[in-house]
């Protein structure tokens, strides 16, 4: 995830294969994580590596960081 594809920055996802014969996967990043990232809009995507690698972007989109969500509910 950046703050624009232009940026040279990133937080990386992590990634788990749901179903792989299916082609599902999830991805999520750790509170740790989160809790360092400032309020904003974010670009990412998912690149996909085949095995006979060559690649191709799966699932793009935007990110939209906010202060103060569920603050303390953990």
């Amino acid at each position: 995830m950046r703050k624009s594809p232009e940026s040279f920055s990133h937080v990386g996802f992590g990634v788990s294969f749901i179903d792989r014969p299916n082609g599902k996967i999830r991805i999520s990043m750790a509170s740790t994580v989160t809790t360092t990232i400032k309020p904003g809009r974010y670009v990412y995507d998912v690149l996909l590596v085949r095995p006979n690698a060559s690649k191709t972007i799966g699932v793009e989109g935007n990110v939209l960081v906010r202060a103060g969500i569920s603050t303390g509910c953990f």
